[in-house]
């Protein structure tokens, strides 16, 4: 769930919204939505009707770490607020930056003449 309850149910237009885990802020729980780069933001419970998923959904990125990202991607909408109305014109796009990990375990011991070596440069 990247998205849930968030700004204050204030129309949002031609904005763009990047989600990191590592990210400064979450999006505003009553204020205007403005684009930028947010932490996935879930304001309230919320059950999207079929065909979405049932819950439980996450709320950080890093549910879906180690996870391949190729293949089909969907998007669900949900307007739970009665009387009005929105769409998502001109479509929408999803692209996913991947972080190459490194070895957390490194071998951080050096044959004695490397050290002397390394030192004696100085």
């Amino acid at each position: 769930m990247l998205i849930s309850h968030a700004g204050g149910g204030h129309p949002v237009n031609n904005i763009t919204l990047s989600f990191d885990d590592t990210a400064a802020s979450s999006l505003p729980n009553g204020s205007q939505m403005t684009g930028g780069t947010f932490k996935p933001t879930a304001y309230g419970g919320v059950t999207l009707p079929v065909p979405a998923p049932p819950p439980v959904y996450g709320s950080a990125l890093t549910a879906v770490n180690g996870r391949d990202p190729n293949g089909v991607w969907s998007l669900y909408v949900f307007d739970d607020s009665t009387g009005d109305a929105g769409n998502i014109a001109g479509g929408w796009t999803l692209t996913l930056t991947t972080v190459a990990t490194v070895n957390p375990v490194a071998d951080l011991t050096a044959p004695t003449e490397m050290l002397q070596r390394l030192f004696a440069a100085r």
